[in-house]
Parts: C-alpha cells; sequence; structure tokens
C-alpha cells in the first residue's frame, strides 16, 4: 500500500523521473501483479501508468512493457465489475497511448479492445470521448480494419453518424476505410436504406465551421463510390446540395460543395433541373475565380452532356 502511494507520488515527478520509472523491466514487475491486486490498489498502479503517458518520452518504454495489452486484459478480464475510476484511468491511459502512433493503434485492436470500446461509448458515459478517438483512428490502420470487421465495424461507423460532436470524424473513418476496400464498406452501407439517410442528414443538419469541417470527407466518399454517389443523388442530395450553397459563406467550404455538385453530376449526368442551373448560373458570377470556373464547366456540361465532366475533387 505505502510502496504503491510512493509510486503514485513519483508518477506526478518531472520528465527525468518519469522516464526512469517507465523503463520496460521496472513497469513489466508491476503489471504482472495487477491483477492480484484489489481495486483500490488497482486504481493506483492504472492512475500512475495514466499520469506516465501523459509524457510523450514515455510512450515507447511503455508499449516494450507490455502495457497496452496487460490494459487490453484487464478490460477484457473484468470489464463489467471495474469501478468507474478504473475505467477512466484504463480509458486514459489507452488514448495517450495510441494517439499518433499507428504501431500502438495496431497493438491495441490487436489485443481485442475494439468490443470494450464499443461498450463504453454505447453506455454513453463521459469518458466515451477517449473511446471513440481511438476507434475511428483504428481505420487509418490496415490491421485494426481487419478486427474491425470481426465488430461491424462500418455499421458502427454509421451509428455514430448521430453524434453530433463526432459525425464528422464518422464520415472521416468511412472515406479512409472506403478508400482501402471499397466494394466491402460499399456494401454495407448501401445494404440499408437508413445508412444513405444518415449520410443525407448530416449533409443537411451540420451547421457552421462543423460544416466546413464535413464537406471535404464528404467530397471523398461521394467521389470514392460511384453507388454511393447514386443513391444519395436519388434521395436528394442535389437539392440538399444546392440549400447549402446559398446558406455557406466559407470560401473553401463553397468550393468543396460546388465540387459535390460536380462529383454528383459526373455519377448521375441527367439529374439536374432548373433550380440548380440557376443557381449555378449565379456562381459563375462569383468573385472566387474558381468557383466560377466550375459553375462554368458544369453548366457547359449540362448542354453538351456527351462530352462528360473531368471532375478533380480533392485539390481546394
Amino acid at each position: 500500500d505505502k510502496f504503491s502511494n510512493i509510486l503514485l507520488l513519483f508518477s506526478h515527478g518531472d520528465g527525468v523521473v518519469k522516464l526512469q520509472m517507465s523503463q520496460p523491466k521496472t513497469i513489466m514487475r508491476i503489471l504482472n501483479k495487477v491483477e492480484q491486486f484489489d481495486e483500490v490498489l488497482q486504481v493506483r498502479v492504472l492512475r500512475m501508468i495514466k499520469n506516465l503517458s501523459m509524457d510523450s518520452n514515455t510512450l515507447s518504454n511503455l508499449q516494450q512493457a507490455g502495457t497496452i495489452r496487460k490494459l487490453a486484459t484487464l478490460l477484457n478480464h473484468k470489464r463489467d465489475k471495474l469501478i468507474p475510476e478504473v475505467h477512466n484511468q484504463l480509458l486514459n491511459a489507452l488514448y495517450n497511448l495510441c494517439r499518433f502512433d499507428r504501431s500502438r493503434q495496431e497493438q491495441a485492436a490487436l489485443a481485442g479492445v475494439i468490443p470494450h470500446l464499443q461498450h463504453f461509448i454505447t453506455i454513453n458515459i463521459p469518458l466515451k470521448q477517449f473511446a471513440l478517438q481511438i476507434l475511428f483512428d483504428f481505420a487509418y490502420v490496415p490491421k485494426a480494419r481487419k478486427e474491425l470487421w470481426k465488430h461491424s465495424g462500418v455499421a458502427f461507423y454509421l451509428r455514430l453518424l448521430k453524434e453530433n460532436n463526432w459525425k464528422i470524424n464518422a464520415v472521416d473513418a468511412l472515406a479512409v476505410w472506403l478508400t482501402h476496400e471499397t466494394k466491402k464498406v460499399e456494401k454495407v452501407i448501401l445494404e440499408k436504406d437508413a445508412h444513405i439517410q444518415s449520410l443525407l442528414d448530416v449533409f443537411s443538419n451540420t451547421a457552421g465551421a462543423a460544416f466546413s469541417g464535413l464537406v471535404e470527407p464528404f467530397l471523398r466518399l461521394i467521389t470514392l463510390s460511384k453507388p454511393i454517389n447514386q443513391a444519395l443523388s436519388k434521395k436528394g442530395l442535389v437539392a440538399r446540395v444546392v440549400d447549402r450553397l446559398a446558406a455557406t459563406r466559407d470560401a473553401a467550404a463553397r468550393i468543396y460543395v460546388v465540387k459535390i455538385l460536380m462529383s454528383l453530376y459526373a455519377s448521375h449526368p441527367t439529374r439536374h433541373d432548373a433550380r440548380l442551373t440557376s443557381a449555378l448560373q449565379a456562381l459563375t458570377s462569383d468573385r472566387a475565380v474558381l468557383i466560377a470556373d466550375m459553375a462554368s464547366s458544369l453548366l457547359q456540361a449540362f448542354k453538351t452532356p456527351e462530352k462528360g465532366l473531368q471532375v478533380a475533387p480533392h485539390n481546394v
């Protein structure tokens, strides 16, 4: 008990102290005993690990000591019995370890943390913000994506489109995954009408600065998949895009909105109407030269559909 208090006290020390404490042999000895401790001692040890993980210089040592695997083991064995404070320390430490490092994210996914992260998100505890960030980062890691498939990861990301503070991350994660496994991800998104409706609702209901952050990953998503693009178009996305174009003032966001229109037209050339034509005609005199040029190109494509429309949507 006294020893754990001393360790906890030292874990608040400066970088030199934390680096010495994080030596793999030291951490391994502590972690090998942690499951034998009662919950009070476990909290102290996990808080110590959390404190050490807050210093980026200790992360490699903690990884070498097998900290991620041990944290995953604690989640796996005692998830339903742990007191909230243990949850707190576990998720904070995992977050610190996994942030910005693909190898540690891969290690966490392979250690089996995904269903536990989904659990914390689903029960809607305050700490879910840490679980959400880790889970979204997994979309960028090939071996983590393989683990996500085992736990309906695409469908879970789609459900997270309803999370107001995280819907941009969800769209980005879907777009990243779609880049690497287009057909498989596309199949899941298209298998339920509700999935397409969720994407449509995200585009329609996101406002302000959040909308500026949404349009780039949304454009990637509809450009990568023609079937998703067409499904959204049939659901009325063109009209929603015209509405957003009129309401959007951010210059970069407006460029992306016009590129979304171009992508929709490229996938479904016959879908344009008088309202869209009128909106584009107004844009031909826009102060932003790029927007004016794109609007003119799209109007010309309406007149000569046989020539097609060349779209280069990712460069603003």
